[in-house]
């Protein structure tokens, strides 16, 4: 084929274009967000947690994909909880652009960390659990491979992302990771 077929770089030892996942794509374009929340010592039962609301419905559709990391010394529960309703709690938070020089901000509706040390507790009533998974001592879930790890979340929704400690005394970690991209009309 043609270069003029390609736009972008080029492999300069074999003259052939440099791909790039999609995700990556989008961190270059500034659509790709990231929120951390963790707990250094948790009693066995603790619990730590990300809410969102999906942005409302479009023509043409902004869709939020998802990829979510967690990771524990200790045997841990992690859950995804559908079609809730934040009432409170919670540290509202602003997602982190990993596009640094990017003044884009995430279409979230609304976000929430927190966790039940204290009264950080996010409360949300309704949903149905979708996912639920239980990681033993040592182990990282999610995001080892974003094809088998990322969800597409339907619009106007709220989601609980929750890792609860099945062990006292130690560390819970979870990372959620999006981009946001609009569907083509």
């Amino acid at each position: 084929m043609s270069r003029s077929f390609y736009q972008g770089e080029f492999d300069n030892l074999f003259d052939v274009p440099v791909g790039i996942s999609i995700a990556h794509h989008e961190i270059h374009e500034g659509d790709m967000y990231v929120h951390n929340v963790y707990d250094e010592d948790a009693a066995s039962g603790h619990i730590v947690q990300i809410f969102v609301l999906t942005p409302a419905v479009a023509d043409p559709q902004k869709r939020i994909h998802i990829a979510m990391a967690h990771e524990s010394t200790g045997e841990h529960r992690y859950t995804i909880t559908e079609g809730c309703t934040y009432s409170s709690g919670g540290g509202a938070f602003t997602p982190t652009n990993r596009q640094r020089g990017s003044a884009k901000t995430s279409s979230m509706q609304s976000a929430y960390s927190g966790s039940d040390k204290g009264s950080d507790k996010v409360v949300v009533t309704g949903g149905t659990t979708m996912y639920d998974s239980w990681a033993g001592a040592g182990k990282t879930q999610g995001a080892s491979s974003r094809d088998s790890e990322e969800w597409v979340l339907a619009p106007n929704t709220g989601y609980l992302f929750e890792l609860t400690s099945q062990a006292a005394g130690i560390p819970l970690e979870m990372t959620a990771e999006w981009y946001e991209h609009t569907d083509k009309v």
